[in-house]
């Protein structure tokens, strides 16, 4: 509880970080967070499936995040998903799985943009930038052409720092080359897939380069954290 109690009444945008469930959603639990409110959003960094990936469990994933009672109470447009590599196959467009599911309880950011206005953040300064990644980037496009230059939270499925394990040097490459965030004076880069990465930091891209906030949200035995954005900086509880 003292968690929930600590973020009650804190402003801020709030997000609820998660990855690599690997079908085993049901066992996540949201009862240390306090309830969401409208600038709470669920971020999903992909491999929500196990391999071979069905439309089973596609269905039981949007299920889920429709009907599991705290997520529940966010509209779909606030809860966003990026694609991993598990819930996609080489051989086969990884949208086969999701002709299943008639209507999503989450948005899909399938190399796309988003913009939110953000209630607790101050007026004039609180339209956030989203942008997420889907595992494999578009035959013959390279990251730095796909990920605008000015969002403010980046979600990915791999890690886009160097040095981590598992990052995609050429996803860190661009990530180093970004310019200034659309509205938030830090960028926020969110990943999983290495599944020991359970983790907030700030550190540069590159020795002198910008300073950003890196969340590592892999699920393992964790529960998933609360992240509070603000203009100041970037709480984790």
């Amino acid at each position: 509880m003292a968690a929930a109690d600590s973020t009650r009444h804190r402003a801020g945008l709030k997000l609820v970080c998660i990855s690599d469930t690997h079908n085993k959603h049901q066992t996540v639990s949201f009862s240390h967070l306090p309830p969401p409110d409208d600038s709470t959003f669920v971020l999903h960094a992909g491999d929500f499936c196990k391999w071979p990936n069905t439309q089973e469990q596609v269905v039981e994933f949007n299920d889920w995040m429709g009907n599991e009672p705290y997520l529940s109470l966010i509209p779909r447009e606030r809860k966003l998903v990026v694609v991993g590599n598990h819930d996609h196959h080489p051989l086969v467009p990884w949208r086969a799985p999701w002709r299943a599911v008639k209507d999503f309880n989450f948005t899909l950011l399938d190399n796309r943009s988003v913009f939110f206005d953000v209630p607790d953040l101050p007026e004039g300064a609180n339209r956030v930038h989203f942008f997420g990644t889907s595992y494999h980037k578009p035959i013959l496009s390279s990251w730095q052409s796909i990920i605008p230059s000015d969002c403010d939270i980046l979600i990915t499925h791999a890690p886009c720092r160097f040095g981590d394990r598992l990052a995609d040097d050429e996803l860190c490459q661009a990530v180093a080359r970004l310019g200034r965030p659309h509205t938030l004076p830090f960028r926020v880069c969110l990943s999983g897939h290495a599944h020991e990465r359970h983790f907030l930091e700030q550190t540069p891209c590159v020795p002198g380069g910008e300073l950003h906030w890196w969340i590592g949200a892999a699920m393992g035995h964790h529960p998933p954290p609360l992240v509070v954005v603000t203009h100041t900086g970037v709480e984790y509880f």
